[in-house]
């Protein structure tokens, strides 16, 4: 951001930018220039970073948690997978070597149960290869990005079980880090104790839904 300031004294202008350091701007600049009368016009540019909470749609066949688990705060197992292209690993911030490294780019043969469940929510693209255009592209060949997280005692050799965030591309590890908690959480309007998922507005109403048609449907028949 830029502000422009004229006539103005300057213990005002140095009271201004030590209150802007105060609250935590960063890359404060001045320019300014001394008018005849004592006072300033001044310049100040600065950068101000605005924190908040970003709240992300999950669909649940990008999901793979431990089957065990009640929550997933307390999962011992939790993923989050997605297809990534290169360009937007490297704009994620992960090392170029190790992608340049990952082998299995454009590979589409991990098919699960959910992944048929997603198909079919969008059955009109099935005609379509998903990677199609890309194989001669380097930049735009896809491959699948897990955000794990594991709780294991194994990597600190100390007994002690800790949660890891864990990255990995096709066969590369590109990231480890131990983290204080699971940033993804469930909503459920009707949830089922012990279990993470429950069921929905659906699960509740079919059974009205199929009463409703198949009497409609009667009504019509013998119209």
């Amino acid at each position: 951001m830029t502000e422009k300031v004229e006539g103005v004294n300057p213990d005002v202008v140095q009271a201004y930018i030590q209150g802007l350091e105060d609250a935590g701007v960063e890359k404060i600049e001045v320019v300014g220039q001394e008018t005849e009368d004592g006072l300033i016009d001044a310049e100040v540019s600065y950068v101000l970073r605005i924190k908040k909470v970003k709240i992300q749609y999950v669909p649940l066949e990008e999901v793979l948690v431990d089957q065990w688990a009640q929550s997933i705060q307390t999962a011992t197992y939790f993923a989050h997978r997605t297809r990534k292209t290169k360009q937007e690993l490297l704009a994620l911030g992960f090392p170029s070597d190790e992608i340049d490294n990952v082998t299995e780019w454009n590979t589409t043969e991990e098919i699960t149960q959910q992944q048929i469940v997603a198909w079919a929510r969008t059955d009109w693209r099935n005609d379509w290869h998903q990677d199609i255009g890309t194989d001669s592209d380097d930049h735009a060949q896809q491959t699948w990005l897990y955000e794990q997280y594991i709780r294991t005692s194994d990597l600190a050799d100390d007994g002690i079980v800790r949660l890891y965030q864990v990255f990995d591309a096709g066969d590369r590890i590109l990231e480890i880090n131990e983290v204080d908690d699971i940033p993804f959480e469930t909503f459920c309007p009707y949830p089922i104790p012990g279990t993470i998922f429950g069921e929905s507005v659906y699960d509740i109403t079919k059974d009205i839904q199929d009463l409703r048609t198949a009497l409609l449907r009667g009504m019509i028949d013998n119209i």
